[in-house]
């Protein structure tokens, strides 16, 4: 706990003790680093073109592989379930994280729009994006929802969130999304937030069922390993 990773405009990618400001690790990868996702023992860092995953081992970042995606103009990475989703230019890229340090490509969504900016997904199924027409940075942003229960297939268009859904909201230039219990919490470049409900409340007498992954080969548990533990519903 209380450390996160940085990444810097020439290809550095560093583990920052958020207590001290102190550096621990650092390695050059090369490239602009846009975005990163620390999970565990792993960092992945995304640049414009590839996603680069390091391992934390004795205190060092050791580069494990690189992922070329293709697409171009990558802008920001989410973690999922043992999944990343990396959002380019015009949709985004499911990235299968099964072995950690072989991350494998599953599927693109590719759609009409040039200005896609952030996602959020929910562990449902549900993936809520912040995309527009362009790709200006005074472009008009849609706030939509897609399905993505399989990240083997490309995600399904649902819904545009639009008129009564923001009420004194259009147009706006958005700037990035993140999902809580239902509700979508979205920020603009005027710095506002804007909360939406993405989906229905759930009033059924069914109890959600829940799902502990350790992500571990076996159930033997080493004192003092770093591992993550999830849970999916």
């Amino acid at each position: 706990g209380g450390i996160t990773a940085a990444g810097t405009t020439d290809g550095g990618v560093a583990l920052v003790d958020m207590n001290t400001g102190a550096i621990l690790a650092q390695r050059q990868i090369g490239g602009t680093v846009v975005d990163l996702v620390l999970d565990g023992e792993w960092v992945y860092a995304l640049t414009d073109a590839n996603l680069h995953a390091l391992r934390i081992e004795g205190g060092l970042l050791s580069p494990v592989m690189v992922l070329p995606l293709g697409r171009g103009w990558h802008q920001r990475i989410v973690k999922g379930q043992r999944s990343l989703v990396s959002v380019h230019r015009s949709g985004f890229i499911a990235i299968d994280l099964t072995d950690p340090g072989v991350p494998q490509v599953l599927a693109y969504t590719d759609t009409n729009q040039l200005g896609w900016r952030h996602i959020a997904l929910d562990g449902s199924g549900n993936a809520v994006a912040v995309a527009g027409l362009n790709s200006g940075a005074d472009a008009t942003d849609d706030l939509r929802l897609y399905r993505v229960e399989d990240f083997a297939q490309p995600g399904t268009f649902v819904r545009d969130f639009e008129g009564d859904d923001f009420p004194d909201f259009q147009p706006c230039v958005l700037s990035a999304v993140l999902v809580y219990n239902g509700l979508s919490y979205v920020s603009d470049r005027r710095g506002r937030l804007f909360c939406v409900r993405y989906r229905l409340r759930d009033l059924g007498d069914q109890a959600p069922v829940v799902e502990i992954d350790t992500g571990l080969a076996s159930s033997e548990i080493e004192e003092g390993r770093v591992f993550t533990l999830r849970a999916s519903t």
